[in-house]
């Protein structure tokens, strides 16, 4: 297995809250309005089975050892060549292949590209859908925000080579 757990657990006044647990078949984000796609979860896993070969692989490749449905995973992958994470080339040699170093390529980013709504949380002022009734009165938003600030700052900063090295 790729790595088996990745947490980050923060501090909250007091409170410890489970932010992060990876494993190389799901993502959960502890948090009822943070949702992590299934094309965003299998991008993930192709961008680490491409880290692991450092070649060009082809989508069929990819999809037989990493059990994601070929279409699928090749509209995943296009999307992810037109961001420029990915390269692509064409022929027998061909396939998809890293664009980046795998320092500069962030979890973050990813989800923005995959699950562009992965953070939104609706009761945080800004927020354009779905507003929470009690936003004026909720006594945990500023709990739910810390928590938000913390997770983006978590993803923003973990690489492709930090799960790597896991």
């Amino acid at each position: 297995m790729l790595f088996n757990k990745v947490k980050n657990i923060i501090s909250v006044d007091n409170f410890e809250a489970n932010l992060l647990y990876l494993n190389t078949t799901k993502l959960v984000i502890i948090q009822p309005e943070m949702k992590i796609s299934t094309r965003a979860r299998y991008g993930l896993r192709a961008i680490l089975y491409l880290a692991k070969k450092k070649a060009f692989c082809s989508v069929r490749e990819i999809s037989e050892n990493e059990k994601i449905p070929p279409e699928y995973l090749e509209k995943i992958l296009l999307q992810l060549k037109n961001k420029s994470i990915l390269k692509a080339k064409r022929g027998i040699s061909g396939g998809f292949k890293l664009n980046q170093k795998l320092e500069k390529i962030k979890i973050k980013k990813i989800l923005q590209i995959l699950n562009p709504d992965f953070l939104h949380i609706v009761c945080f002022a800004g927020s354009t859908k779905n507003i929470c009734p009690r936003q004026k009165d909720c006594l945990t938003q500023k709990l739910w925000l810390k928590i938000y600030q913390a997770l983006d700052k978590t993803l923003a900063k973990l690489s492709i080579k930090n799960l790597l090295q896991d």
